[in-house]
């Protein structure tokens, strides 16, 4: 699909085009694959993308003044139909979110970077070196300085044969040295972009019980400081 979108942009078919041709297709083909449809057109049109363009494919809108009781802390309205004439439909951006709004694309460089089909968890981990020490004149309460810091992504899903990025990843499993270093590119639903140097350790390849889904597990842990780019 994502090639579709390649030619479509060449030939001139706008990032909104794409969007709302999406929208109507998902109410035939369903949300969830609409949904994946969404992440595409992100990948594709994201050199168009502006440092104030939040809310996703659909953009950020306006506040959300009338609807704000049913939605936690600041959230902004969308309309992607016309009320007078047909029935209204908007998107609603709020403060909160879920996981799966998160995009996560990796590569060899930052310009080869793809996203990574079936995986199902993402969770990121924080490990800080903290330092500690009880002077003298503290009476016995203890002094604290963070003095490092990494991060591990510990990713599991499923092995997708022919998906760039799936492949990408499972051809780590056999390689030392240099040879498992990639770049990530993490992007959250408010537009902020993360970049970093990574090192993938796959732990789990294409095996279990003779009836399950061939897995695809693996760490990305960080090589050096990330690259943060405020969606502001």
């Amino acid at each position: 699909m994502k090639s579709h979108f390649i030619i479509g942009k060449k030939h001139g078919i706008t990032k909104q085009e794409a969007v709302e041709i999406v929208t109507q297709l998902a109410f035939y083909a369903g949300w969830p694959k609409a949904w994946s449809a969404f992440a595409l057109i992100k990948e594709v049109y994201g050199d168009e993308e502006t440092p104030e363009e939040h809310g996703g494919v659909f953009g950020l809108g306006e506040p959300n003044v009338n609807f704000a009781q049913y939605f936690v802390g600041n959230s902004y309205l969308k309309p992607l139909t016309n009320p007078k004439e047909t029935v209204f439909m908007a998107n609603v951006t709020s403060g909160v979110f879920p996981c799966y709004e998160n995009q996560f694309a990796i590569g060899a460089s930052e310009e080869s970077t793809n996203t990574i089909a079936d995986m199902e968890t993402f969770p990121v981990s924080f490990d800080d070196g903290v330092e500690e020490w009880k002077p003298y004149e503290a009476g016995g309460w203890t002094n604290r300085l963070k003095t490092a810091k990494s991060i591990t992504i510990s990713v599991s899903g499923k092995r997708n044969i022919g998906d760039t990025g799936n492949d990408f990843v499972a051809g780590k499993a056999f390689l030392n040295g240099t040879d498992c270093n990639a770049v990530l590119k993490w992007t959250f639903p408010d537009g902020t972009v993360v970049k970093l140097d990574v090192v993938i350790n796959v732990t789990a390849l294409g095996a279990g019980d003779s009836t399950a889904v061939g897995t695809l597990e693996f760490d990305l842990m960080s090589r050096g400081k990330p690259t943060v780019t405020s969606a502001g």
